[in-house]
């Protein structure tokens, strides 16, 4: 069974017109011929920047091009396996997943704890009704299909006071 990987590349720090594309150079899927890593366009607070995308299926988690961007805008991170059902929040293919809400009960208080980049200010910002979860699709989900999704289990926030 071949291991599931999230590769992340940090759009505020990938610099392709700065660098020599040493990613793609680097990568020995891409050398072969299969197209791993690829530069795209892509708007960032109204500005259209170039940077590189990575197909996460042809990636072969060597981390070779992690260690060769001059910018540290990669990070390759291997999942022992990964259940699409489970991702709450994704932002854009090669960005950050969010797996999983905190259980919350009626008159308790909730600690979330962690390094950063990790999903605290996500997670709060998805319960606080900021952002909506978008399940890992480009798809805006209404309100009701939020809430028919969690119908039944634990999170059901039909009861809460959470309202989407």
């Amino acid at each position: 069974m071949s291991k599931n990987r999230l590769a992340v590349v940090d759009y505020n720090k990938c610099k392709p017109s700065k660098c020599n594309k040493e990613c793609i150079k680097s990568c020995p899927p891409q050398k072969s011929g299969k197209i791993v890593i690829d530069i795209e366009d892509v708007i960032i607070n109204s500005f259209r920047n170039q940077v590189a995308k990575i197909a996460e299926n042809l990636c072969i988690g060597c981390n070779i091009c992690i260690k060769k961007c001059p910018f540290d805008a990669i990070k390759i991170i291997n999942l022992p396996f990964e259940n699409e059902n489970d991702v709450i929040h994704r932002y854009g293919s090669n960005g950050f997943k969010l797996y999983g809400l905190p259980i919350m009960k009626t008159n308790c208080v909730i600690g979330l704890i962690g390094s950063n980049g990790i999903g605290k200010t996500t997670l709060i910002e998805i319960l606080s009704n900021i952002i909506r979860p978008n399940f890992a699709t480009n798809n805006v989900f209404d309100i009701k299909s939020i809430i028919t999704k969690y119908r039944g289990s634990v999170l059901n926030f039909k009861n809460s006071k959470i309202i989407f």
